[in-house]
């Protein structure tokens, strides 16, 4: 069985590579860099590899997590890719080792931050876009709102965001959505999360909650896309909703 960390490397790798940039797989790893930055008020760690040997005009590598994952989530890849391109991966509010702002993280929200964030970083566009899970709305946010920085799009794994909330729990009708909700809910409360990865939390319910018309998400930009889909199912935490176990 191969791990995702070695497909989610391989999938940028190609994509980076064959579409964006000239081969480079055999440059030595450029030096990494992690440290706080203030953003809109709030510490934020911030991973950069590569930005001092970056070229004028060479796209950056932008990388947003899973939901509640730091950005250690994308393993020891780190040092492929960034023998490609220049890699800035952060921890969101409240994950990792950000403290929490108090802000919603709603996708408008986070791709403000994140815009900031290379702002105060300094790393001018062009950026190629990186969304594993929760994250690929982040970045489908990030490009409607900025799309003149953004030249491509890498999806692993991405949250759908045209689905309706039955299909998010995978209900038949609205009495089964209503009970596999409370199951979840339920569930959730108990985790007791601390406030930044319940803030998240909130975010995304809400989101998947609201008709797919409402979440005010963009078209994808007209820029190289690929997506990567998986088919290992996660294991189910002890005491999870019983549904998730039945479709398993």
């Amino acid at each position: 069985m191969i791990c995702r960390s070695v497909v989610v490397g391989f999938s940028i790798v190609v994509f980076v590579s064959a579409v964006l940039l000239p081969v480079a797989a055999c440059a030595q790893r450029p030096a990494d860099s992690t440290r706080m930055v203030d953003v809109m008020g709030t510490p934020a760690r911030v991973l950069t590899i590569g930005l001092d040997e970056r070229e004028e005009g060479r796209p950056v590598l932008f990388l947003h997590s899973g939901a509640g994952a730091p950005l250690e989530t994308w393993g020891e890849w780190l040092s492929v890719i960034a023998r490609l391109a220049p890699v800035v991966a952060y921890d969101r509010p409240g994950l990792g080792e950000s403290p929490f702002d108090g802000e919603l993280p709603t996708p408008e929200r986070v791709a403000a931050h994140a815009h900031e964030l290379m702002r105060v970083l300094g790393v001018d566009p062009p950026y190629v876009l990186v969304g594993h899970s929760w994250g690929g709305p982040m970045i489908l946010s990030y490009a409607g709102r900025y799309p003149d920085e953004v030249v491509g799009m890498v999806y692993l794994d991405p949250s759908e965001p045209d689905l309706t909330p039955w299909e998010y729990l995978g209900a038949s009708d609205a009495e089964e959505y209503a009970s596999r909700l409370a199951e979840y809910d339920q569930f959730i409360a108990r985790l007791n999360l601390p406030p930044g990865m319940e803030a998240e939390r909130q975010a995304i319910a809400t989101f998947e909650a609201s008709a797919p018309t409402a979440r005010g998400l963009p078209e994808d930009p007209a820029v190289p896309t690929a997506v990567l889909l998986g088919t290992q199912v996660p294991s189910v935490p002890p005491g999870g909703p019983s549904y998730m176990n039945k479709d398993r």
